[in-house]
């Protein structure tokens, strides 16, 4: 080559190349800084990483430490929770004791009064285009009335507790509420709705089914529903079954049945333990915590009551009602059978046939409530006076009931009055009653209270006594002592043989 062709010491092509070269160079330098900036990041990142997963290490420590210390306290709590449930079960045991020493020391025999108020049909009222008479009975305290008649004459009484025209269902029932509890315990308990007819004896014990104006039959299957469960946490566990039955023209009739008609003849048996039991009745399990069950009951039996429109009250009761809730409860752990019974009565009002207007069958289903109220009243005297001989027997009644009147058990009247003047004399004649009653004394109540098999079961429990009563009544029945001299006499020595042992009553 010429030599203009190596001007300035390079080669041509080595100047391509020279420039190929610091392109390349350069862009390799900015693909370094990029790659470096990258890397720190990248270096931050995994930084960040490796610092997140040790805070996350240790969270997870401590949390299981805090877990380790969680299930610590929850054992203790579970430890301490059996403590105190061993505890409540305690208290609620000696809670019952005292409340059932209470009752005894208050007397087994408990009288209140309640007074309704003034109703538009009443003679007096606004209704009747005139003015709002005064009432004839009154309260004056919580335990104190008082009736006057139109003259001026008045006389005090006293009872247990007075309820006044403004006191509501519930206030009623949460002052009777502790006689639910002592069935559930075990006793036999009665509680009577006395008074004349009008005076509110279905609508203190049945009420509407729901509601406030909710009465003392459908309040005492709620507070038994809680009681229930309350109990079996305790270790017992709950049969509950119900029956109703009237009392009409002294024949017993099944409200719970399922036809129309009674068709079926009812006798009242006396069992081998002195309690009592009706032939061909409906005896049909109840869960208290089922609502739309307890209704379905009520209102068949409420279809089923013989009522009838009088002078005095438009839908008039024309026999004796009685609710029975029946109970067994087992407790395997203690190996105990406790039974007890809560009977709700609501008997048919006194009537006079000059006010009630009566006639015909009217007139001799009068007749015949007035003659068991009657008989009930010899029985409150016989008891009163501590009689030897006690009628029971002379209605169907009493005679159901003799086990809750004979002196086992615990009793509650309720007397309710209307505060009108044209009942004065009715209400007087409840008063006098009631006061009659008051003066009773039965004695100790007492609890019917087995022991069971170390091997029975729950459900063996609910049928022991029951099962043992029938072997006793089989080997009874088995012995002939129609040749034995005096076999009255033997056959009575062997029917108290039958009787349940005082080492099973408490």
């Amino acid at each position: 080559p010429g030599d203009g062709d190596w001007a300035g010491g390079h080669c041509p092509n080595d100047n391509a190349e020279i420039t190929d070269l610091r392109s390349q160079v350069s862009k390799a330098e900015m693909l370094f800084v990029v790659a470096n900036a990258t890397n720190l990041r990248l270096e931050r990142e995994v930084a960040d990483l490796v610092e997140v997963l040790r805070a996350e290490k240790e969270a997870r420590g401590a949390a299981e430490k805090e877990t380790v210390r969680i299930r610590e306290e929850a054992f203790a709590y579970s430890r301490r929770v059996e403590e105190l449930e061993a505890e409540l079960g305690q208290c609620r045991s000696e809670g019952r004791a005292m409340l059932n020493t209470i009752q005894e020391l208050r007397g087994n025999v408990r009288v209140f009064a309640r007074i309704r108020p003034f109703l538009p049909g009443d003679v007096g009222t606004p209704d009747n285009d005139g003015p709002l008479g005064p009432a004839c009975v009154f309260p004056e305290t919580n335990a104190c009335l008082k009736i006057m008649k139109a003259n001026g004459t008045e006389q005090s009484f006293t009872f247990d507790r007075v309820f006044s025209p403004s006191a509501s269902q519930g206030d009623v029932f949460n002052e009777i509420s502790e006689l639910v509890q002592s069935a559930l315990d075990g006793y036999n308990v009665c509680l009577f709705s006395y008074g004349q007819t009008g005076s509110g004896k279905t609508h203190t014990l049945q009420g509407s089914m729901d509601g406030e104006l909710r009465g003392i039959i459908p309040r005492s299957i709620a507070k038994i529903a809680q009681y229930k469960e309350s109990l079996e946490k305790c270790g017992w566990k709950y049969d509950v079954k119900v029956s109703f039955l009237e009392i009409y023209n002294e024949s017993i009739r099944d409200l719970l049945r399922d036809q129309d008609v009674e068709e079926t003849k009812h006798e009242i048996k006396v069992n081998v333990d002195g309690s009592r039991s009706v032939t061909n009745l409906t005896i049909a399990a109840l869960d208290p915590t089922d609502e739309l069950a307890v209704q379905r009951v009520l209102r068949r039996a409420e279809s089923r009551r013989t009522v009838a429109c009088t002078d005095m009250n438009a839908t008039s009761s024309r026999s004796h009602a009685v609710f029975t809730l029946h109970f067994v409860a087992v407790n395997t752990e203690q190996r105990q059978t406790l039974r007890g019974a809560l009977n709700l009565v609501d008997l048919a009002g006194s009537e006079r046939l000059s006010r009630s207007g009566a006639e015909g069958i009217r007139a001799k289903e009068a007749a015949a409530i007035n003659k068991s109220l009657s008989s009930l009243s010899d029985v409150f005297v016989a008891i009163s006076q501590q009689a030897n001989h006690v009628p029971f027997r002379n209605s169907k009644l009493t005679h159901l009931l003799q086990p809750c009147l004979g002196g086992d058990g615990k009793m509650l009247l309720l007397v309710n009055l209307s505060p009108t003047e044209e009942s004065h004399n009715e209400s007087l004649c409840s008063l006098r009653f009631a006061s009659l009653v008051g003066q009773c004394e039965l004695g100790k109540a007492k609890r019917t209270i087995e022991r069971m098999n170390e091997d029975a079961s729950v459900d063996d429990g609910f049928r022991t006594v029951d099962e043992r009563l029938g072997r006793r009544r089989t080997r009874v029945g088995a012995v002939d002592v129609s040749s034995f001299p005096g076999s009255r006499n033997v056959k009575q020595k062997l029917g108290r043989l039958v009787q349940i042992p005082a080492a099973f009553i408490v």
